[in-house]
């Protein structure tokens, strides 16, 4: 597992509610039960960080796409 401390945008884009379901929707609630807010860091692993790679690339443009990508920042990708 790694961990990386969220900017202010990540966090916003992170806490909202999430609505459906489907790979994105899963991916963002799995992250947000892996996100603590008191120290406001979210821990992943590579298979989470493929994931947000390539949710936040290859599904075109809208809501999740720059939820995933202002997480990625943080990372450094």
């Amino acid at each position: 597992m790694y961990s990386v401390k969220l900017n202010q945008e990540a966090i916003d884009n992170l806490s909202k509610s999430v609505n459906g379901e489907g790979g994105h929707q899963n991916l963002l609630r799995k992250l947000q039960g892996q996100y603590d807010k008191e120290s406001q860091t979210l821990e992943y692993d590579n298979d989470d960080l493929e994931k947000i790679e390539r949710y936040s690339e290859e599904y075109g443009k809208g809501g999740f796409q720059n939820r995933f990508k202002s997480i990625l920042s943080c990372i450094g990708k």
